[in-house]
């Protein structure tokens, strides 16, 4: 833990260099060199010591060196000071006492007292304390002793990333016996709040290597409506190198016992894993009258398994795998301490190979969905797509002619227990012709086919099979408009202003035969459409310090508007019937007002709520209107900002389709904010509101403290009874310690 890191540096960084550097006078030299007339020696190691005493004496009989009065030594960024400082050549012993100084660029030391023993390289400081600026990390001892390579004792000793001679919080020890390869044995601990003790460890023992070690986790809290109080408590075992494992038992007030295993593995560079796995007996009796994911939960015996995998096999091909099983319906709506799973309506399984060229990709995937909304828990009737293959041609230009080639091929299987079944194999190739029509336009005639195949079960015998061919031509005329302006006084730093408009046409058609499964296949329609579309850029330039030059994207639109001339000029069989040539309007914006990136800036030790605030402002708009039932196909607006000094705004709305595309919209609502009130202390809130139920899915509050080396987060989420459920409260404390990170959580 912190102990080792900070013996380690000790010894490494400063005892060792500073003597070695004092251990560079040779001879029999006996002098007395007044202040003023002080020497800059050189040594075989390239460095120069520069030394400065009010006088520095060799004593011939002790054959001893001696620097006294405001002594300062200073070698490659190393500052020794102190009153007196004394290297004995015969027993290789060397002293600094008196105000003991030392300054590295990221260490400070101070102490009475300093020995090292140069030949065994161990020594000891007196009445230390250490402070190490990349952690801020102190470390005080009444005696720190180096007893050999990689061994140390600290007497007395203290830790706390907290400033000032009264930390808010520390640990403190009688002893702590540290080998930086193997463990910190520490007797007598406690930890304090405000030099009181909270906790007691008569004996400690602490891997303080960095290798992983077998043993105890830190154990964790849970409380909310659904489980009760939970406690878990996590086993890690380091099998070897490339493995190991946590093994957790939790127990729940009104679930009972829950075993957990997570397996994780990486045995090359190529290969790396995680295999999980839960189970539980469940105690909680079955209400019936909870029906919300398609009836009553029937199984008390409740398990998951998740499975997530990347390779990197031969011939450059890459495989993923993320593979999340449940057992019933409810189980993570019951169970997971995920928030935002408890809501999930389907769960994916997704397992790939792909393998890439410069301008192909060849891939494979199994894609399984279980749906958690299933009547009675039944899954057969969920399509899955195993497997599906497909083998692609970017489209670049085909050998030396002036066009530009590409298709798209693949074969999906489509599964499942009940249902209708089908296997679908499709060709589309594609072909363009990009013409320069001078400096200023740019003309694309292009053309493409698509070519689907199927077979299918349980239809009638004579739509056992087809084909749909789906077909597509058109053209596009673009040109590009731009404009700089020059910001600053100095005017080296510009905006450009990009536009570019664009007109074009597309037509497309199709023709099959047979009984179309067409919940497998795409449905492009039949149409002639002509479209306008302009995109617009903003972007910066600016010139840093060094002459180079950075560019950043402050705004990207894109607009697109089609209209149907199939539809204009089409012939109407009803008197009430309407034309409808206006297609839906897509568009997409995104802003970034401020700053150049989200989130915080993080340092080696203030990662998280320590992360310093940064100021931004991000909108980002995606949009397909429909002109004539006058709402939104597709609608997603997003605002996140900070003012940097650790407010915090994130704004969202949308209506979005579920993940099986099936075409079912969501319409729902999303906040969350972050208010400073006072330097350390932050207000907290978040709400999720489902418009389709007309409820709040999920709304609560928070407040966090966090002073300068701790803090403490509290929220209470609520979330509103529905489908026969009572309505769930959970609470959740969470300790942080600057450097420690969380430390408690319940």
């Amino acid at each position: 833990m912190p102990l080792e890191m900070r013996a380690e540096s000790l010894a490494k960084g400063f005892l060792l260099g500073l003597w070695i550097s004092l251990l560079v006078v040779h001879g029999s030299l006996a002098i007395t060199i007044e202040k003023g007339s002080l020497p800059r020696i050189e040594t075989d190691e390239g460095a120069p010591i520069h030394i400065e005493a009010d006088s520095i004496t060799y004593d011939r009989k002790l054959d001893q060196y001696i620097a006294e009065g405001n002594v300062e030594i200073v070698r490659a960024g190393m500052t020794l000071r102190a009153q007196k400082v004394i290297l004995d050549n015969k027993t290789k012993l060397a002293i600094a006492e008196g105000k003991v100084e030392v300054l590295q660029q990221t260490t400070r030391i101070w102490s009475d007292r300093l020995e090292l023993q140069m030949e065994e390289q161990t020594g000891r400081l007196l009445n230390a304390t250490l402070y190490f600026e990349p952690y801020e990390t102190t470390i005080t001892g009444e005696e720190i002793e180096k007893l050999g390579e990689d061994h140390y004792r600290v007497r007395r000793a203290t830790l706390s990333s907290c400033p000032g001679p009264n930390p808010d919080w520390r640990f403190a020890a009688d002893e702590a016996e540290i080998k930086v390869s193997g463990d910190a044995v520490v007797k007598g601990a406690t930890f304090q709040v405000r030099n009181v003790p909270v906790f007691y460890f008569p004996y400690l023992i602490y891997p303080a290597s960095r290798e992983r070690r077998t043993g105890f986790l830190l154990p964790e809290y849970r409380s909310n409506s659904r489980i009760g109080y939970g406690f878990s408590l996590p086993f890690f075992w380091a099998i070897g190198d490339s493995y190991d494992a946590t093994f957790t038992e939790s127990y729940y007030t009104k679930r009972g016992f829950q075993q957990g295993v997570e397996f994780r593995y990486a045995p090359w560079e190529s290969l790396k894993g995680t295999i999980q796995g839960e189970f539980i007996h469940d105690q909680e009796k079955i209400d019936s009258a909870i029906v919300s994911r398609g009836g009553p939960r029937k199984d008390t015996d409740r398990w998951r398994v998740g499975m997530e995998q990347e390779a990197n096999l031969p011939l450059g091909m890459v495989s993923r795998a993320k593979v999340d099983l449940v057992s019933d319906n409810y189980y993570l709506e019951d169970l997971s301490p995920d928030n935002d799973e408890r809501f999930l309506t389907y769960l994916p399984s997704i397992v790939n190979l792909t393998k890439r060229w410069d301008s192909y990709l060849l891939a494979g995937e199994v894609r399984y969905f279980r749906d958690l909304v299933a009547p009675k828990d039944d899954n057969d009737f969920t399509p899955q797509r195993l497997p599906s293959i497909m083998f692609h041609r970017m489209q670049t230009p085909f050998g030396k002619l002036p066009i530009d080639l590409g298709w798209a091929s693949g074969f999906d299987h489509f599964w499942r227990p009940d249902g209708s079944k089908s296997e679908v194999v499709t060709l589309a190739p594609g072909v363009s012709w990009p013409i320069a029509l001078g400096p200023f336009f740019k003309l694309v005639p292009y053309a493409g086919w698509k070519e689907e195949v199927f077979t299918s079960q349980e239809r009638e015998q004579g739509g056992a099979w087809g084909h749909l061919s789906t077909y597509s031509y058109g053209v596009s005329l673009s040109t590009e408009l731009f404009r700089s302006y020059p910001v600053g006084p100095s005017g080296s730093d510009r905006f450009k202003h990009t536009i570019q408009p664009e007109v074009g046409f597309q037509g497309t058609g199709r023709f099959s035969s047979g009984d179309l499964p067409w919940e497998f296949l795409d449905r492009t329609p039949s149409d002639r459409v002509i479209y306008l579309g302009l995109t617009q850029f903003l972007t910066r330039r600016t010139v840093k310090p060094d002459g180079s030059l950075s560019y950043r994207e402050w705004g990207r639109l894109r607009i697109i508007q089609p209209f149907s001339l199939r539809e204009q000029f089409k012939d109407l069989d009803e008197l009430d019937e309407e034309r409808h040539p206006w297609r839906p309007l897509r568009a997409e914006l995104d802003l970034r007002l401020l700053g150049n990136e989200e989130g915080r800036r993080e340092s080696e030790i203030r990662k998280g709520i320590w992360a310093e605030p940064r100021q931004f402002l991000n909108l980002k708009f995606r949009n397909e209107y429909n002109w004539y039932e006058e709402e939104f196909n597709e609608l997603s607006v997003t605002l996140h900002g900070a003012d940097g000094r650790g407010d915090e705004l994130a704004l969202s709305y949308g209506w979005g389709k579920r993940v099986t595309g099936a075409g079912e919209r969501v319409k729902f609502a999303r906040a969350n904010a972050a208010v400073r009130t006072l330097p350390f202390l932050d207000l907290l809130g978040h709400a999720w509101y489902n418009q389709d139920e007309e409820r709040f899915s999920r709304y609560g509050y928070g407040l966090l403290v966090h002073p300068s080396c701790w803090a403490i987060r509290f929220t209470h989420t609520i979330e509103p009874g529905f489908g026969g459920r009572a309505t769930d409260h959970s609470f959740r404390l969470q300790v942080y310690l600057l450097g420690l990170d969380r430390v408690a959580a319940f």
